[in-house]
């Protein structure tokens, strides 16, 4: 019953139609022929003006894109850095508890298989008596 009076509804509605623009870009007059001069550009005001409304739009539109990628990017590496520190003190925790002095942990001549600053000064000393 219900479809029957949406039906009748719809039947009985008529829109206006709607009545569309016509715009074509090659109506617009860019350039000016002339057999004087020939082709130069026609400096409409109108057209100046709308030159330069598209291009301040293009450079508010990159501007506003490089601030949200810039404020992303800030989020991004404050994120990173909760995480690391977050990382680095649950481990000194669970060093601690298991009784590991932080002393005793590895630094980065380990990592990176560099001599500590005391072993360096040796092999130097050690370099230059062999070179004398």
């Amino acid at each position: 019953m219900d479809l029957d009076i949406a039906t009748a509804e719809l039947e009985s509605f008529s829109a206006t139609p709607i009545k569309s623009v016509d715009f074509n870009i090659s109506d617009l007059s860019i350039f000016e022929i002339s057999e004087n001069t020939g082709v130069r550009p026609l400096s409409d005001p109108v057209y100046e003006q709308f030159l330069a409304d598209v291009w301040v739009g293009i450079v508010l539109t990159l501007m506003v894109l490089s601030c949200v990628c810039f404020m992303c990017s800030c989020l991004i590496y404050h994120k990173f850095q909760e995480w690391k520190n977050g990382v680095i003190e649950a481990r000194n925790a669970a060093n601690l508890e298991a009784g590991v002095p932080e002393s005793d942990l590895p630094s980065y001549t380990i990592a990176s298989g560099l001599p500590t600053y005391d072993e360096a000064l040796e092999q130097l000393k050690k370099w230059r008596r062999q070179c004398n």
